[in-house]
């Protein structure tokens, strides 16, 4: 999570590349442009409504996540005057890189090694969006409004900080996204979730 938030193209790439193992190395673009902007408002694909399911969230912010990521695409590829089709679309990239990982298991150990990996890819997307779910389930902010710390949950729990290295202090991640996940700082008074 912290690579994707980083500015030089090395640490973006390793980023994309490691969310290409959980199948969502999408989301970067979306998550940086329109969730660090507008998180906790309707503009947000990435907050879940107070009431809704997880798996209904899942879809829905799988969805706009990859709306998002088109427009922002088709814009880009617009600036630069090329087409948006061609093989310098980051799309396309992401998806053939994605679909690469099940086939390199399947060059190096067939068909069950391919579905294994293939099921782990899709078990790690619904993980995230798990987690993304607990991050700011039911939350509302004006659109507009400045950062305060009842707009995020936050996990406390020694064992939570140490393993989400310390994403779970969630609300200073939000006011500085550049900020090294060493210097965000517990907010205890900020809402509690239980410990997962």
């Amino acid at each position: 999570h912290e690579l994707m938030h980083r500015r030089d193209g090395f640490s973006r790439g390793l980023a994309m590349l490691m969310c290409a193992f959980f199948a969502d190395p999408n989301r970067d673009v979306p998550h940086l442009t329109v969730h660090h902007l507008d998180f906790d408002t309707p503009a947000d694909g990435d907050t879940a409504y107070r009431g809704e399911n997880a798996y209904a969230f899942m879809w829905r912010c799988t969805m706009h996540n990859y709306q998002m990521l088109w427009a922002n695409e088709k814009k880009r590829r617009a600036a630069l005057g090329a087409p948006f089709f061609s093989m310098k679309n980051m799309i396309i990239w992401e998806i053939l890189l994605t679909a690469l990982i099940p086939l390199g298991a399947f060059f190096l150990g067939g068909w069950q090694a391919a579905a294994l990996v293939f099921a782990t890819q899709i078990l790690g997307k619904f993980i995230l969006e798990a987690l993304n779910y607990l991050q700011h389930y039911g939350l509302i902010r004006v659109p507009g409004a400045p950062v305060e710390v009842q707009h995020t949950w936050n996990h406390l729990n020694w064992w939570d900080r140490v393993v989400g290295f310390e994403i779970t202090n969630h609300i200073d991640h939000h006011r500085d996204g550049f900020m090294r996940f060493d210097e965000l700082r517990p907010h205890p008074d900020a809402p509690q979730i239980p410990s997962l």
